[in-house]
C-alpha cells in the first residue's frame, strides 16, 4: 500500500512540475517571427499567393538562435514591410532590434558573434538575388561586420555552383559549401569544395572533398564533430552516405544502402544527423516500389562499425487501419483523429537517444479552392504521429495526437517540438468551432504513453488569432507563442503583428 501511494506521489509531482499556466500576454507588437529557408532537401510551399504571407513558409530553426536558457536572437518581420532581428527574453522583453537590408534566411552563432545572411525581396526586383551578411554583437545587436556578399573563393569557370552553408554547432562555426553542377543537369555535382572562413568572413581556405562516383544529390551536412557528410542516390540502386574527416576531408567512410524506386518516378531523400552522437545518421526516403506501393523507409548509419539498421513500411490502409484499432482517446474534449487524410503523412523530425528512436510525422498538405476562378489556396495540419523505435530501428509503440487546423493563408503551419528531460512536449495550432486555439500535448519519451493533450486557453487575444506553433520559443521553464493578428479579408491585410502568450512548464 505505501509503495503504491508513493508512486502515486511521484505521478502527481510529475504533472505539476508539467503543468502549463498561462503567466502573461504581450499584445500587439509590431514584428513577429519568420522562419529561415530550407537548408535541407525539404520541398518548400509556395506562398507568394498573398504577398503578406510570403515569408511565413520554412525552417524555424534557421531563424532562431538560443542565447543561453532565457534569451533567444530571432529573425522577424516589422510591420510587414522590413525585415531584421531582435532579442527576446523568457519574460517577454525585447532587448533590442535590428533592421537589416533584404530579408533574413539564417541565423547561426559564429564564434563570439551572431551570423545572418539575407537576400533581396524577390518579389520586388523579380528573380535576381542580392545577398548580405551581418556579423552581429548578441548583447548589444550592434553590427560588427557587413558585406555583400560571401566571397566562396570560386575557382571552377565550367560549373555551376551553389553556396549551402554548413555549421558545426558544437564549435559554433560556420563553412561554406560550394558545389559545383552541369546547368543542364543541377541534381549531378561535379565537385564539391569547403571554404573556411576567419573572423572579417574572409575565406582563408577552399579545399576539394574527394567525392566518388557522384549521383543525384539529396543533401550534405557537417557533424558535431566537423566531418563531412554527404548523401547521394545512385544510378545502381542504392543511396550511398560518405564522410570525410574534418579539416583534412580525407575519405573515411562510405556506407550504400539498398534502394529501389520505379522506373522514371520521383522520391524525397532526406539526411538527419544525430543529436547525441556523431557516428550515427539517418536517411529518410519516400518512394514508389516496382508494384507501384508508396514506401517509407528510415535507415539508422552507425559510420564506427559501418553498419545500418532499417524501419520500412507501406503507406497504405493496412498500416493505418492497425494504429485505429489500437487507439485510444487521451481528452475527449478534444476531436478524434481523421485516419482518413492519413495518405498526406510527412515525417518532419527525428529524434534520437542511447535508448530510443522517436520520428514525428504529421498530415500537412495544401489544396485550392473548389470554387470557379478562385486562387485562394488552404493549408491544412492534421494529425501527428510518434513512432518509437528502439536502437535496432524495430517498432515499440505509436502515441497519436489529434488535432486539425486549417487557414487560407501559411501560418499556424505544423507542430513544435521539445524535449524537456525525459518529455516530449510540443505545440500545435487547433480549430475550435468559429475560434482558433492551441493545443499541448506531453508524451514519455522512454514508454511512448501520452500524458496529457490539453487546449491552451487565452486571456485578452482574439479568438479568432491563429497560432504560429513553429515560432514557439521554448526556454527553460517556460515558453512563449506566438498568436497572429492575420485573420478576416485576407487579400486586404498589409501586415501581420504578433500577440505573444507566456506558459510555465
Amino acid at each position: 500500500m505505501a509503495k503504491n501511494l508513493f508512486f502515486v506521489f511521484i505521478l502527481l509531482c510529475s504533472s505539476v512540475a508539467y503543468a502549463q499556466e498561462l503567466q502573461s500576454e504581450l499584445q500587439d507588437q509590431d514584428w513577429r517571427i519568420i522562419p529561415g529557408s530550407y537548408e535541407k532537401n525539404k520541398p518548400g510551399w509556395d506562398v507568394y499567393v498573398y504577398p503578406v504571407f510570403k515569408h511565413s513558409d520554412g525552417d524555424f530553426n534557421m531563424s532562431r538562435v538560443m542565447l543561453s536558457p532565457t534569451e533567444a536572437v530571432v529573425l522577424v518581420s516589422f510591420d510587414g514591410r522590413d525585415y531584421g532581428a531582435l532579442k527576446i527574453n523568457d519574460k517577454m522583453k525585447v532587448g533590442w532590434k535590428l533592421p537589416l537590408k533584404g530579408v533574413p534566411y539564417a541565423i547561426f552563432k559564429f564564434r563570439k558573434n551572431l551570423l545572418v545572411c539575407t537576400e533581396s525581396d524577390i518579389s520586388k526586383i523579380g528573380r535576381k538575388r542580392e545577398s548580405g551578411i551581418y556579423l552581429i554583437d548578441p548583447q548589444t545587436g550592434k553590427i560588427v561586420k557587413q558585406q555583400d556578399h560571401l566571397d566562396p573563393m570560386v575557382k571552377d569557370g565550367e560549373s555551376d555552383f551553389e553556396v549551402r552553408l554548413l555549421q558545426n554547432e558544437t564549435q559554433h562555426e560556420v563553412k561554406l559549401g560550394i558545389r559545383y553542377y552541369e546547368k543542364k543537369l543541377p541534381a549531378i555535382t561535379r565537385g564539391m569544395n569547403i571554404v573556411a572562413l576567419d573572423d572579417d568572413l574572409k575565406a582563408v581556405s577552399n579545399e576539394k572533398i574527394p567525392l566518388s562516383n557522384n549521383g543525384i544529390y539529396l543533401n550534405s551536412a557537417l557533424n558535431s564533430r566537423g566531418d563531412f557528410v554527404f548523401l547521394s542516390a545512385e544510378e545502381n540502386n542504392q543511396l550511398k552516405v560518405q564522410t570525410f574527416e574534418a579539416k583534412t576531408w580525407i575519405p573515411q567512410k562510405r556506407i550504400l544502402i539498398p534502394f529501389h524506386p520505379r522506373k522514371k518516378s520521383k522520391f524525397f531523400g532526406e539526411l538527419y544527423l544525430s543529436s547525441f552522437n556523431p557516428d550515427y545518421a539517418f536517411v529518410y526516403v519516400d518512394y514508389l516500389n516496382d508494384e507501384k506501393e508508396e514506401i517509407r523507409a528510415i535507415h539508422k548509419i552507425d559510420f564506427s562499425t559501418e553498419t545500418f539498421f532499417s524501419y520500412e513500411r507501406v503507406l497504405g490502409k493496412d498500416f493505418i487501419r492497425n494504429i485505429k484499432s489500437g487507439y485510444e482517446t487521451v481528452n475527449k474534449k478534444l476531436d478524434k483523429p481523421d485516419f482518413d487524410d492519413w495518405d498526406k503523412m510527412k515525417v518532419i523530425r527525428i529524434i534520437d537517444n542511447e535508448e530510443r528512436v522517436i520520428v514525428f510525422e504529421e498530415v500537412r498538405y495544401s489544396y485550392q479552392s473548389p470554387q470557379v476562378n478562385s486562387d485562394r489556396i488552404y493549408w491544412t495540419t492534421g494529425d501527428g504521429l510518434i513512432n518509437f523505435l528502439n536502437s535496432s530501428m524495430k517498432p515499440l509503440i505509436y502515441a497519436v495526437i489529434p488535432k486539425r487546423f486549417r487557414l487560407n493563408g501559411p501560418v499556424g503551419l505544423s507542430s513544435s517540438l521539445h524535449v524537456k528531460d525525459n518529455k516530449i512536449v510540443m505545440v500545435s495550432g487547433y480549430d475550435k468551432g468559429k475560434g482558433r486555439t492551441a493545443i499541448y500535448a506531453q508524451i514519455d519519451a522512454s514508454s511512448g504513453n501520452v500524458e496529457k493533450i490539453e487546449e491552451l486557453k487565452k486571456d485578452e487575444i482574439k479568438d479568432n488569432y491563429p497560432v504560429d506553433p513553429q515560432a514557439t520559443l521554448w526556454f527553460d521553464d517556460s515558453f512563449v507563442l506566438s498568436y497572429l493578428d492575420a485573420d478576416g479579408a485576407m487579400l486586404r491585410i498589409k501586415k501581420i503583428q504578433a500577440n505573444l502568450q507566456k506558459f510555465s512548464y
